[in-house]
């Protein structure tokens, strides 16, 4: 049977692979909706290329004649708008629901694909931080698939699926390739150019992702996302730095034992089984050769040089709104570092600062979320037009 996909996010650097994968598997996946934020030029080539029956511009004052005239042609269905992120997930001919779409505004679609009971793949880690015991409570209830498409979460997931009870588990690793910085010294740190900090020596990604990466506050967030994804508790969790990118996840069962997710570092992979779940299909890429590899090696983090890290470790556990804060913080200060307006060692500064004023609330709507999510953007640009600003 062909899967029908919605997919959300689908100009992003993470967007273009999913279609990579599509182009390569026609004969299992159709494109029923395609949804981006702004880029309408390269959505509008996507939409002459798939012809969806649907059609998402959040952002519709970027409209492009190139984009209106792609929607005429493929007699799409236009989405646009909040309204317009609810509406296209919710559609009665989807088989699943792809949401790629970074940032905050990634919440609206998973929660109304969850309420419509669509089953979801995602790698919006930004909703599952900001809400994710809410989201996963919910998703339970009506007994839909709720599957992770990043590496590490995707990793994770399938691990656990060995276990024939959780009571099994002992701990989870959760593995980083440490960045391109990974032996810089503080004074070469701050000296880090936006152009050195998106070029992710391992993964082809976003430009926050890659910085995020760089800083070590993308661990910080899997490390959130993996506690309230899976249920598993954070004294569980375990940061390992592996620089060659291979054993993508692994579980520490009460034996002794170590169940491990190999693979050589191609996204593709991860996408295709999100997809395609619960089967598994055979594909042509290049496989694992264990008689290629020169060497694996893992170190502890350095959350020295690297505070970001401990920085999101200390939010995820203290719990309530701070996850959130420290999401919406990180981003606006991602944004500021790649417009040369601060350094990069400043970003984990500006949010620690911002998390320090925050006082923290019960999360329990996604109102909430959004409230919380806005103060705390605020809050970071107001910080550092006081203190920051040069």
């Amino acid at each position: 049977m062909v899967k029908k996909l919605i997919l959300i996010g689908s100009t992003g650097a993470l967007g273009t692979q999913v279609l990579e994968v599509i182009r390569e598997f026609r004969d299992r996946f159709e494109i029923l909706g395609l949804g981006a934020r702004r880029d309408s030029e390269r959505l509008a080539l996507q939409v002459n290329e798939f012809h969806p029956k649907y059609v998402l511009l959040t952002e519709e004052d970027n409209m492009s004649s190139s984009l209106r005239s792609a929607i005429e042609s493929s007699n799409s269905t236009f989405f646009s708008g909040i309204e317009g992120l609810k509406k296209i997930v919710s559609v009665d001919d989807a088989d699943l629901v792809v949401i790629v779409m970074g940032g905050a505004l990634g919440i609206y679609p998973l929660w109304e694909a969850i309420r419509y009971n669509k089953n979801i793949a995602i790698a919006n880690k930004e909703s599952i931080v900001m809400m994710g015991e809410i989201i996963r409570d919910l998703a339970d209830s009506k007994g839909i698939n709720l599957i992770p498409i990043d590496s590490e979460p995707s990793a994770i997931f399938q691990c656990l699926k060995a276990l024939d009870s959780r009571d099994e588990l002992d701990s989870v690793i959760l593995t980083a390739s440490g960045g391109p910085f990974r032996r810089f010294t503080r004074e070469q740190l701050e000296r880090v150019t936006p152009e050195e900090a998106t070029a992710h020596p391992v993964w082809r990604m976003g430009k926050r992702i890659s910085v995020d990466s760089a800083t070590l506050m993308n661990k910080g967030l899997e490390y959130i996302e993996l506690h309230k994804f899976f249920n598993i508790p954070y004294e569980k969790i375990h940061i390992v730095v592996h620089p060659q990118g291979i054993m993508h996840g692994a579980i520490n069962l009460r034996d002794g034992t170590l169940i491990s997710l190999m693979s050589v570092p191609d996204m593709r992979i991860p996408i295709l089984y999100a997809l395609s779940y619960p089967e598994r299909i055979r594909t042509p890429w290049k496989k694992l050769n264990l008689m290629e590899l020169k060497e694996l090696t893992f170190e502890p983090p350095d959350i020295e040089r690297f505070p970001a890290l401990k920085i999101a470790m200390e939010a995820g556990r203290k719990g309530a709104s701070y996850p959130i804060v420290l999401n919406a913080s990180d981003e606006v200060a991602v944004d500021l570092f790649l417009n040369r307006r601060i350094r990069f060692t400043d970003i984990p500064i500006l949010v620690e600062e911002v998390l320090c004023r925050h006082n923290p609330s019960t999360v329990d709507s996604i109102d909430t979320v959004m409230e919380i999510d806005s103060w705390a953007r605020k809050e970071t640009v107001n910080i550092f037009n006081k203190v920051m600003k040069r």
